[in-house]
């Protein structure tokens, strides 16, 4: 991700806007600044929870800072 932020696959539907890095068994979901090389991470989740509801994933929702 320090190299390049863009390096996890975009999300679809209610996680638009957020991407997903795949490490190991856990997923990174995080979003891009406006700059696009800052990244807010959203969850560092195991997969079997990483897409999981979270109100915070909501369309219209912010990510806490």
């Amino acid at each position: 991700m320090e190299r390049d932020p863009r390096a996890g696959r975009p999300l679809r539907g209610r996680m638009g806007g957020l991407r997903s890095l795949r490490v190991g068994s856990y997923r990174i979901i995080y979003s891009l600044l406006d700059d696009e090389r800052t990244v807010r991470v959203a969850a560092i989740r195991h997969r079997s929870q990483a897409y999981s509801s979270d109100p915070r994933w909501e369309p219209g929702s912010v990510l806490p800072r």
